[in-house]
């Protein structure tokens, strides 16, 4: 299955994609006016939390749905034997699928990418990838989409803090200003879901 078919089946089937896919959910204030339970005022105090929390709610979902990605291509073309082929144009042609079949922005798509005709705050080096992660999901509504694709390489090492990770190993993106690929500069999975994941609200979705 292409990348590109396996972005359509994430947006057609939501969780059953091969594509991850991640969603956060709400609680909701529960009422219950059982008399043996509950005095007067506990009821009372409850309805007006409840009218509270769903004015909260009609308030939130009343704004506007903001779709936006980041795409990061790196192909390491004067690093020897680490280039990659194709990584340029997985972004590229994912891109062009965001815009032309689900509704994104093109000035709503930070693309990142080790090509002459990229500026230079847009190369993938590990500070800038660490920027436009620290500034992806920030300050996003309710029911906003966000799209995260990461063309390039990526690697496993021993777990930093031990008993946090099942298979005892932290999985690392690899930025094109690394020295080496032995995770001594590296994104680490644990980044990526406090940048990615920590600061969504519910209802927001995530694609990676």
């Amino acid at each position: 299955m292409t990348i590109l078919e396996q972005i359509k089946q994430a947006f057609a089937d939501g969780p059953r994609s091969h594509v991850r896919y991640i969603g956060a959910r709400s609680t909701c204030t529960s009422l219950d006016t059982t008399p043996a339970e509950h005095s007067s005022g506990s009821r009372l105090s409850s309805v007006v939390n409840l009218w509270r929390t769903v004015r909260r709610f009609v308030r939130e979902f009343r704004q506007p749905i903001r779709r936006r990605a980041l795409l990061i291509g790196i192909a390491y073309k004067e690093r020897g034997d680490w280039a990659l082929k194709g990584t340029h144009g997985d972004v590229d042609r994912v891109q062009k699928l965001l815009v032309g079949h689900y509704r994104f922005r093109p000035e709503d798509i930070t693309v990142m990418k080790d090509s002459k005709d990229v500026e230079d705050h847009l190369w993938p080096t590990e500070q800038n990838i660490r920027r436009e992660l620290a500034n992806f999901t920030v300050n996003c509504g309710p029911r906003d989409r966000f799209f995260f694709l990461y063309a390039g390489h990526a690697e496993q090492k021993n777990e930093r803090i031990k008993g946090s990770e099942e298979d005892g190993k932290d999985e690392y993106i690899i930025p094109y200003d690394a020295p080496d690929m032995n995770g001594t500069v590296c994104i680490e999975d644990n980044d990526l879901f406090r940048y990615l994941v920590k600061p969504l609200k519910p209802y927001c979705k995530l694609v990676v």
